[in-house]
């Protein structure tokens, strides 16, 4: 695992929210705060919080928006990540 890997690995870990929510991605490419919500088991405004955290790092990205209503998406550097999080590595 190269450095930057390894500190965007530290810097999700940090936060079991933003753990939460970026293997939320796992079993779908794109989603609503409010699913990720649901299948995380997470207050909506955490959810919030921590997609708007992960996208700073350039890890999610909003593929489409209608109103307040916005779809996410992994970027190429957040499908990356996503194996190592939760890793012991």
């Amino acid at each position: 695992m190269d450095k930057e890997t390894l500190i965007l690995k530290t810097q999700i870990e940090l936060s079991t929210h933003r753990v939460k929510v970026i293997k939320a991605f796992e079993d779908a490419d794109v989603l609503r705060p409010k699913e990720i919500a649901v299948m995380a088991g997470m207050n909506p405004n955490n959810v919030s919080r921590s997609l708007g955290q992960l996208k700073k790092m350039d890890l999610v990205m909003v593929v489409s928006s209608k109103g307040r209503a916005r779809h996410y998406a992994l970027t190429d550097k957040g499908s990356y990540i996503i194996d190592y999080v939760g890793d012991s590595e």
